[in-house]
């Protein structure tokens, strides 16, 4: 592959439709929760456009042409790989409540991921998510911590979880969405933790028909164990709750070997 082609590669911008996460219409989302997802959606969108660059992604395509003109035409895409290394850089909220995540894997964690040498002659890959919020949820976005920015100082391992308020809902008073919302942020912080050391299996399928998106779907999984982290910080904005967690490096090898 070529240098240039290399680069236009990387910087791939695929934007998920909300439709991917097949959740009813009628089903009514928080501002909190709509931000949340939208920032997942495009976290598995970007991890599903570095799984392109990296591995490639299975094309079955149908056109029927009579007398010079295109009657049909279908593309269907699929891949179905596993990436572990990869960082977030950076989270940006848009005016019509989508998000947009930067996601990076450098070179050498590309070949440990390999098991072996490739040929790059950059650094590091870079690409952009997109994610669109829940149906009838387009309300601006206010800032929001990443769930899955690491940061490692000398021998720890830092990440952040981020937890929504739940739905309006009268046998829940306001102590108890609290500390659901605080809870369900250290469970996103120990999926973010898991993406940082074992990975994430990313499945995703893409169907276009006469040129128009009709479907676009991904999957992510993460199956692991995690033993020794600790939360170090819980913070609540009165809508969102931030929850970091911290695990030491050796703790982490004690949980691998």
């Amino acid at each position: 592959m070529k240098s240039a082609a290399k680069l236009s590669c990387l910087f791939l911008l695929v934007w998920l439709a909300a439709a991917g996460y097949a959740t009813p219409q009628s089903q009514e989302y928080s501002p909190a929760q709509a931000k949340l997802m939208a920032r997942e959606a495009a976290i598995n969108d970007g991890y599903r456009t570095l799984s392109e660059i990296i591995f490639g992604l299975t094309i079955q395509s149908q056109t029927s042409v009579q007398n010079y003109v295109v009657e049909h035409d279908e593309i269907r895409t699929k891949l179905d790989p596993f990436i572990k290394g990869a960082k977030i850089i950076a989270t940006r909220y848009n005016s019509d409540g989508s998000c947009d995540v930067d996601i990076e894997l450098q070179i050498e964690d590309l070949e440990k991921l390999l098991g072996k040498k490739v040929d790059y002659d950059i650094p590091v890959i870079a690409v952009t998510g997109s994610g669109a919020p829940p149906r009838g949820n387009n309300a601006p976005a206010a800032a929001i911590p990443n769930s899955a920015v690491k940061k490692q100082f000398d021998r720890v391992i830092r990440v952040n979880g981020s937890g929504a308020l739940p739905s309006k809902d009268e046998t829940i008073n306001a102590a108890q969405a609290r500390l659901m919302a605080i809870g369900a942020a250290k469970q996103d912080a120990y999926r973010a933790l898991s993406r940082e050391i074992y990975g994430i299996n990313v499945e995703a399928n893409t169907y276009v028909r006469d040129f128009v998106m009709k479907s676009d779907k991904i999957k992510s999984n993460v199956d692991a164990f995690v033993r020794g982290a600790r939360v170090v910080d819980t913070k609540f904005d009165g809508q969102i709750a931030t929850v970091t967690l911290e695990l030491r490096l050796n703790a982490l090898a004690e949980i691998i070997y």
